[in-house]
């Protein structure tokens, strides 16, 4: 059962994950290796079919594979 608990735990590690992220900007290889660990947990690409929508993006506006959202 999907819980008030388990939503909040998910949104605080996607939280933390974007941060993450952001810190490691200046490290293109340690930021793609995180990202695409990131990605591979947060969103299940391998499972699911997936809408990724980045937030400022303007031509390319959804991502629907893993390749696209990273």
């Amino acid at each position: 059962m999907i819980t008030k608990d388990k939503v909040e735990a998910a949104q605080k590690e996607w939280l933390n994950g974007i941060l993450i992220i952001g810190e490691l900007k200046d490290d293109r290889v340690k930021c793609e290796e995180y990202t695409r660990n990131f990605i591979s947990k947060m969103y299940g690409f391998d499972k699911y079919a997936v809408l990724f929508k980045p937030t400022k993006t303007s031509q390319i506006q959804f991502r629907n594979s893993f390749e696209g959202a990273l």
